[in-house]
């Protein structure tokens, strides 16, 4: 059976997902959720709330799902613990090692691992399998092929409806680097939704040029149904009831063969960035940005047709109701707004501020108060089956039963002298059913039956309280999920390790990490090994391949000791290829568990968004990122559309943000083009360990530098995290 699976940010979410057709729901806690800015749920609402959904036989999913320091690792355990606890059907963690370490501890634990891992590939689903995941959230760059693909592996969730991220999944540190403010702690401020210009290569453009337009796959689904996908995966936790609503109804509508126009329009209405796009799973490559305007744009009503004063009248349009928004766009670029109020006896549209409406121009709904009223009245109980036998002088019974979970009452029935109890008034009676949100459909067998009315009603609540009670189970029983101590070894220190796309020297390098330009390109790779030793050589993973590259990497890996990677898909690719690993800075180690993991897989860095003082407390003999390139954001789609004429001319581009922040673009070709988004401000700061510089954008010269000598290099050269760490 199909999963649709919504989100719930908060009561109202949960409770407009249920009542609209949701299968099941996934959700955070205060802590470590990978969304802050939803309301999210504390303990006591948590166990309320999983009563609620499994009166209905609606699953919960908690998500866990930000990467955890040393200082937090305990805590984590216990929020796991306490969701576990609670009744969660399942734990949604975005650490590969936090989660094995917990299987581990307790096989009963159902774990699905998060987008923010990274899985795109068969490669990652065996590591995910490999770990003691149950269920794989596939990244949202996976193409179809690869997701029938995984699929045979283990049972995979899939989104099909909301905000794509312009990063590859877990591999964003643009917002963090920006204010501190990590994605992969779930504090995302979305800096990839503001403007930017870009330059380089004789190109020069304005707009939201790596924003990304809202996922919307529609009747496309069946397709995902045919790839064997378990879980059809709505997201939105920060965003409206009215949404939530509006969302599970459209895709309940095509899970159920309905055509779902009207509740695609309502959908828009309700949430709209982009007007869709189809996403990666189709091979869409044109058509993903947003680069015009932002954030909700609704469904268009019409266009401007007369205009008086600072009211609006719209042609075909009719019927506005008090409180109705809309916007004004003209050549998909926004004008104003608008909203509707009354004006003398009737209800018009008057514009907002100073909106330079023009006749013509698109005016397009944002918030429909009769719709959202709608969505809002609508309730969804769950259907019971009730039998009442009532014979005069015997015991009397009644049975409720609902999805094989049964409840009884046994109770004396008198004999009726005169008057006895119809099967209409026992209906009556057994059909009010309270605060629980059941819809009995009932079944009398009465004869001569004496029953007071008030012993009757007293039964009836008696037995949809027994029925709730067994629909929601006994609670788990209070147990720990504390895996064993990692043991880990002492920092030793006094390697270096090096990223970089040329190496003209390995002199005092440990390990050289091979990135290059274009994977195809055998001179440069020829050039790389006449001048790096084996014993050092390592190839640069992508966090994102896919089948195409595959062949591409298997062909470049050759002549490699090993791969540094930013996935746990790096593990398999490894051992299918006979090469030792390099955990990467996108594994997100710190903390002891990740550490004592990483290290029994061979040299690893720590995360970018670590401070020195959390690297010492997560232990070992890890390599901290020092100097050079800050790679923010792996991007899987093209910033130019497709129009490859926008960057034929060069490989590293200029973005600059509206605070005059400046990144770096660099192109990087495997079987197709891909793009780094870097910081163009160097990192520069010192580490009593093992070093790890990143070349790719800067002077090789920086390798084997100290702090002072790098900044004395790059004036305009920071301390990235080191100091100062993510929230």
């Amino acid at each position: 059976m199909s999963e649709l699976l919504a989100p719930a940010g908060n009561l109202d979410s949960f409770f407009a997902a249920v009542n609209n057709g949701a299968d099941a729901v996934y959700l955070g806690l205060k802590s470590f959720s990978a969304r802050q800015g939803a309301d999210n749920f504390d303990r006591e609402q948590l166990v309320r709330l999983i009563g609620e959904a499994k009166l209905r036989g609606v699953k919960v999913y908690v998500a866990l799902n930000t990467i955890v320091k040393e200082a937090e690792r305990a805590s984590f355990f216990a929020s796991a613990a306490e969701a576990w606890h609670a009744g969660a059907d399942a734990l949604i963690l975005q650490d590969v090692f936090l989660g094995k370490a917990m299987k581990d501890a307790d096989p009963r634990l159902v774990l699905h691992l998060s987008t923010q891992a990274g899985v795109n590939n068969v490669a990652g689903a065996e590591a995910a399998k490999e770990f003691g995941f149950d269920r794989v959230i596939l990244s949202r760059e996976t193409a179809l092929e690869e997701i029938a693909e995984i699929a045979k592996i283990l049972p995979t969730e899939v989104f099909v409806q909301g905000a794509l991220c312009t990063a590859f999944s877990g591999q964003c540190y643009l917002s963090g680097f920006a204010g501190g403010n990590s994605g992969n702690r779930g504090r995302c401020k979305q800096p990839c939704r503001k403007r930017y210009r870009l330059s380089g290569g004789g190109e020069e453009r304005e707009g939201y040029l790596i924003s990304l337009a809202d996922l919307s796959v529609g009747h496309k689904i069946d397709r995902l149904i045919e790839a064997g996908v378990t879980s059809f995966k709505i997201e939105g936790r920060m965003r409206r009831p009215e949404y939530v609503a509006a969302a599970c109804r459209y895709y309940r509508a095509l899970l159920d063969g309905r055509d779902g126009v009207a509740d695609l329009s309502a959908l828009k209405r309700a949430y709209n960035r982009g007007d869709y796009t189809e996403g990666y799973a189709f091979g869409q490559k044109t058509g993903l940005l947003s680069t015009r305007v932002q954030n909700h744009i609704g469904e268009e009503v019409g266009r401007i047709d007369r205009i008086s004063g600072n009211l609006i009248t719209v042609r075909g349009y009719q019927n506005p109701e008090i409180g109705d928004g809309f916007k004004i766009l003209r050549k998909g670029a926004e004008i104003g707004g608008a909203e509707a109020v009354r004006a003398g006896g009737a209800v018009a549209i008057r514009l907002i501020g100073n909106a330079a409406a023009q006749r013509g121009d698109s005016v397009r709904i944002t918030t429909d108060v009769r719709l959202n009223r709608t969505l809002a009245e609508a309730k969804q109980t769950v259907p019971v089956t009730v039998e009442a036998r009532l014979i005069g002088g015997e015991k009397g019974s009644l049975q409720a039963s609902c999805r094989g979970v049964k409840a009884e009452r046994t109770f004396d029935v008198g004999v009726a002298r005169t008057a006895p109890l119809d099967p209409p008034t026992v209906v009556e009676i057994l059909g009010k059913t309270g605060t629980l949100p059941f819809t009995p459909t009932i079944f009398v067998e009465t004869e001569h039956a004496f029953l007071p009315r008030s012993v009757l009603n007293a039964e009836r609540r008696a037995l949809y309280e027994s029925l709730a009670e067994a629909l929601i189970g006994e609670p788990r029983p209070l147990q720990a999920v504390q895996p064993a101590e990692p043991v880990v070894a002492k920092r030793l220190g006094g390697k270096v390790a090096v990223i970089a796309s040329r190496f003209p020297h390995a002199d005092g390098i440990d390990v050289a990490v091979f990135a290059p330009d274009d994977y195809r390109d055998e001179g440069a790779r020829e050039a790389y090994f006449a001048v790096v030793p084996a014993g050092k050589r390592y190839l640069y993973l992508p966090p994102f391949f896919n089948n195409r590259d595959l062949a591409v990497l298997q062909d470049a890996v050759r002549g490699f000791d090993g791969v540094y990677t930013e996935t746990a898909a790096g593990y398999s690719f490894a051992a299918e290829n006979g090469k030792q690993v390099f955990t990467g800075t996108g594994m997100h180690v710190l903390n002891r568990t990740d550490v004592a993991f990483a290290a029994a897989r061979g040299a690893f860095a720590y995360s970018k968004e670590g401070t020195l003082k959390e690297v010492a407390e997560g232990g070992g003999d890890g390599y901290y990122t020092v100097g050079g390139s800050v790679k923010l954001m792996d991007l899987v789609h093209c910033p130019f559309g497709g129009q490859c004429s926008g960057c034929r001319r060069g490989r590293v581009f200029r973005l600059t943000d509206e605070e005059g922040r400046t990144f770096l673009l660099r192109r990087v070709s495997l079987s197709s083009c891909r793009f780094e988004l870097y910081d163009a401000r160097p990192l520069a700061c010192d580490f009593e360990g093992n070093r790890l510089y990143n070349a790719v954008l800067h002077p090789f010269s920086i390798v084997g530098k100290s702090a002072a000598a790098l900044r004395a290099m790059l004036p305009d050269a920071t301390t990235g995290h080191a100091f100062k760490g993510v929230l």
